[in-house]
């Protein structure tokens, strides 16, 4: 079957800073095609970057008629050092700022249709799934976030208990979410879990019931938020037996069946 190439797109954030893309169009078709339905789909790590290689979820939705969107925010790798530095301390910040003017580019660009657009991710990808709709609720129709963060200080608290106090992972994510202790406030002001009142965009919360990278809690947490909201448009698939990079065959079956239907309903 075709598959979709990833074409390179430079877009100004609103301080002015020029932030690299990825944007996957349905196989056979051009921008001229456009406005398409869009999925945004920032990556996780949050230092980590996405390439123009072969990558079986995107592709998966791009064959469904979805354009894709990967933006490459401030915080990830490969694009030089004081790249990444300038994500420190921004992981409910700027990294989603970026992302937000992203999708406005693609909206002026006539890429995006304004009114068809969700977001999907994991990871750190999965929390700006969640983030996202808190920041923007008039933007996103749809949000799926697989293995995200909901809760930044009991994430947290999460590192702590597994490496202990003085740990380096606790000073790594010191310094990328903000520090535990002097920054709580910001840690629950940035936590999409405390803020499900202003989300407008359906969820569809995936996670690996063995994983230890971003605990299940994390997906729980959200999840009973929006219940105690009195949501009735958001669902929860939880993955026995698999990690948080989905490792299972089938696990990875269930994530795209779920995908389909989920975007089906919102963007078609």
């Amino acid at each position: 079957a075709d598959i979709s190439r990833s074409e390179r797109v430079d877009y100004q954030a609103r301080d002015g800073k020029t932030i690299t893309s990825y944007l996957m169009l349905p196989p056979g078709k051009t921008k001229a095609d456009g406005p398409f339905s869009m999925i945004a789909m920032p990556h996780g790590g949050p230092e980590a970057r996405d390439h123009a290689n072969f990558d079986f979820w995107s592709q998966f939705l791009t064959s469904r008629g979805y354009a894709v969107f990967k933006p490459q925010f401030r915080g990830s790798d490969g694009f030089g050092r004081s790249y990444v530095m300038a994500g420190r301390g921004e992981f409910g910040g700027l990294m989603v700022d970026d992302t937000v003017d992203g999708v406005r580019h693609m909206i002026k660009t006539g890429v995006a249709n304004p009114d068809k657009i969700c977001v999907n991710g994991a990871s750190y990808g999965g929390y700006q799934a969640m983030a996202l709709p808190v920041r923007e609720p008039d933007m996103f129709k749809c949000a799926l976030s697989v293995a995200g963060v909901s809760d930044l200080p009991k994430m947290t608290d999460f590192v702590v208990d597994k490496t202990g106090r003085t740990s380096g992972s606790v000073k790594y994510w010191n310094q990328v979410m903000g520090d535990r202790i002097k920054e709580k406030d910001k840690l629950e002001s940035q936590s999409p879990s405390r803020h499900v009142d202003k989300i407008k965009a359906a969820m569809l919360l995936v996670h690996g019931e063995t994983d230890v990278t971003v605990p299940i809690q994390q997906s729980t947490i959200m999840s009973k938020a929006l219940k105690k909201a009195g949501r009735n448009d958001y669902k929860v698939l939880m993955l026995e037996d698999d990690d948080h990079n989905l490792t299972r065959a089938q696990s990875r079956r269930k994530l795209l069946e779920a995908s389909e239907t989920f975007f089906a309903t919102y963007l078609k």
